[in-house]
């Protein structure tokens, strides 16, 4: 990796970004977005204006610092069919991620603004997408298949699995790229991907990021006949969008709301609940991998809560004993790399690095 490469990850009212020069990250932040509230805000001028201002100001930045990229690298969330690996963003490009807009609008709008406003203030750089979506195309059709009547499947509803970039990361790992295992990305959006050899096989998250296990704010796999029953209630299709993404989940169940720190912290009945809730289901979708995967060799944690809370990884495990699994508890309260017990199968704790993985895709067109 030659030169220097700037990484951008936009998000509804914030932009992480990060510098690598020579293969090294050199520097790194995040960038609030003022005024933005939620996605549904891209659209206006006033959030476009937002966002402009803001990457104005990281070019500032980056002046200062006397860092001129050669290459911009993209999180982009949803990639569909089509976007299968790393892309270099040209004017076709862009105009079919614009065609994909109405499968992810809460994130494609920002994500194209971003990108078209970064090849305004850098123009020598090059501009390379990364998908979530694509590490996911391994995904056998068995899998990947929706029962749905063939007119929708062919308008390309699928599964289609997310957090790939975090899962890529994994697993170029040695202790896991010759192995079966399941990663848990857990955080805020939470979602698990059994990996053979490196491979994604199966993963929590579906069509959306709504699905799979449940989540801060999201309900994870919800029976559809409870949608029906909200829209016969008199839900909308705007007030279902903000019911799923924004007030659902551990929000929903527990008084302290959606922050799992706080709810670790908590002795009311609801946090103790919401907490127990989300690592069974979590325990019960590793589970469900096993047959995909024809056993399992390891866990490995990640995401913020992954790689920090201990107490969601030994009870995660516990629920998993059955199939060769212990923690050691001072591994565990450590947060060390290797958390099991000499007699178990591998548990392991691998901070992911986004950034990096986005930074070595920019280098392929450079």
């Amino acid at each position: 990796m030659k030169g220097e490469i700037l990484t951008l990850n936009a998000g509804s009212s914030s932009i992480k970004w990060a510098v690598f020069r020579d293969g090294k990250k050199v520097d790194s932040g995040s960038l609030s977005v003022v005024g933005a509230k939620d996605a549904q805000l891209s659209s206006s001028a006033a959030h476009r204006t937002s966002f402009a201002q803001a990457l104005e100001k990281l070019k500032a930045c980056l002046i200062e610092k006397n860092v001129s990229p050669h290459g911009c690298g993209h999180r982009i969330v949803f990639g569909g069919q089509d976007f299968c690996s790393p892309t270099l963003l040209g004017t076709k490009e862009l105009a079919s991620l614009h065609k994909l807009i109405a499968f992810d609008p809460l994130h494609l709008m920002i994500e194209i603004e971003v990108i078209q406003l970064s090849r305004t203030l850098f123009p020598d750089a090059v501009q390379v997408a990364s998908f979530d979506t694509s590490f996911h195309h391994t995904i056998k059709k068995e899998v990947k298949l929706l029962p749905l009547p063939e007119k929708y499947r062919s308008q390309g509803i699928e599964k289609y699995g997310f957090h790939g970039l975090s899962y890529s990361y994994i697993a170029q790992q040695e202790e896991v790229k010759n192995i079966r295992c399941v990663a848990c990305h857990l955080g805020s959006g939470s979602s698990l991907c059994a990996l053979n050899k490196g491979v994604s096989v199966d993963t929590s998250m579906g069509f959306s990021p709504l699905g799979g296990i449940p989540m801060a704010t999201r309900p994870g796999d919800l029976d559809p006949g409870v949608i029906l029953r909200l829209l016969k209630e008199g839900e909308t299709q705007e007030s279902l969008e903000a019911l799923l993404y924004y007030s659902s989940g551990l929000r929903a169940i527990a008084k302290e709301g959606a922050d799992m720190k706080k709810l670790l912290t908590s002795d009311s009945p609801e946090s103790l609940f919401a907490v127990q809730y989300y690592i069974l289901h979590a325990a019960k979708e590793i589970a469900s991998y096993i047959p995909v995967l024809e056993g399992i060799d390891a866990l490995v944690f990640t995401g913020g809560i992954g790689e920090k809370a201990g107490a969601i990884r030994e009870g995660i495990a516990t629920h998993l004993r059955h199939f060769g699994f212990e923690i050691d508890t001072e591994k565990n309260a450590s947060d060390a790399r290797v958390i099991s017990t000499q007699s178990s199968k591998k548990i392991y704790v691998i901070p992911t690095d986004e950034e990096r993985v986005l930074a070595n895709n920019v280098a392929l067109y450079l």
